[in-house]
């Protein structure tokens, strides 16, 4: 599953792949804004670690309640489980995006990622 999310990323980003000798940093999403991705010159394709730099912004959103957990789909990296140990903020591991959707609907998410890089984030 993880594999073919990724493949799916890269197919959506192409053009920005494409493009990563042009500049150090880009940044784009796929057309119906589901999927980021970030691109560097000397990595190429970054979505789990952008996935975890986003989770680690949880420590610093005051307005974010602080009963709100981080939470990421089964399969999607590990990175942000390590990271949201770090802060010691609250986790939850979803089956699927939509369960993560659904969480962060109700409240119960303040950040949720999934294997394609796909991302909510509370305002």
């Amino acid at each position: 599953m993880a594999r073919y999310a990724w493949t799916l990323l890269a197919y959506a980003m192409e053009r920005l792949i494409g493009m990563k000798n042009n500049f150090d940093l880009s940044f784009a999403c796929d057309t119906d804004h589901d999927r980021h991705g970030i691109v560097t010159k000397s990595k190429g394709l970054l979505p789990n670690h952008y996935l975890s730099v986003a989770s680690s912004t949880f420590s610093t959103r005051p307005e974010w309640r602080k009963e709100a957990a981080v939470g990421k789909t089964v399969v999607s990296s590990q990175m942000i489980d390590r990271v949201t140990a770090k802060l010691a903020a609250n986790f939850m591991r979803c089956r699927g995006v939509q369960v993560v959707r659904r969480r962060f609907t109700h409240g119960s998410l303040a950040f949720g990622g999934e294997e394609s890089a796909g991302a909510l984030l509370s305002a």
